[in-house]
């Protein structure tokens, strides 16, 4: 799935060249991607915010304080 000013799109496999840290190069034109049908039926897409930083002491304090998983602040859904 990609945004673009058109919408939210769904992109097959086979239409990715290559992929890099902050984006995708596709094999299809602007105007292919346009055409491209809008994701349907799949679960949102999760993705670690900040990979490898470790949390601040009081913030595991607090979780482990209120009960809440560590791990929640990690993650977040895509938009």
């Amino acid at each position: 799935m990609i945004k673009t000013g058109s919408g939210r799109k769904f992109v097959a496999a086979d239409e990715v060249a290559s992929l890099h840290e902050r984006g995708v190069d596709l094999r299809i034109t602007r105007l292919q991607v346009d055409e491209l049908p809008e994701p349907h039926g799949a679960a949102p897409a999760v993705r670690v915010s900040e990979p490898g930083i470790k949390p601040s002491p009081w913030k595991q304090i607090v979780d482990l304080v209120t009960g809440l998983s560590p791990h929640r602040r990690d993650w977040r859904e895509e938009e």
